[in-house]
């Protein structure tokens, strides 16, 4: 499992790629907790890489919504 975490970060061309990566590895957690701390690691750098993407997904997510 911890193969999922040995990526290039240089090497997502998308926010969706980097959120999928982050779902995987959050799957991954289910069957081996010791991935947590590397888990936090990788949300951290996707949220610091994305953050200005998210925000907009978010907020296309809530007026969709609403």
């Amino acid at each position: 499992m911890l193969s999922l975490f040995v990526i290039d970060y240089n090497e997502f061309k998308t926010g969706f790629e980097a959120l999928e990566l982050l779902l995987r590895a959050k799957e991954a957690m289910k069957y081996n907790n010791t991935l947590k701390k590397h888990v936090d690691e990788l949300q951290k750098l996707i949220e610091k890489c994305f953050s200005d993407y998210l925000w907009l997904v978010k907020n296309l997510a809530e007026d969709y919504k609403g």
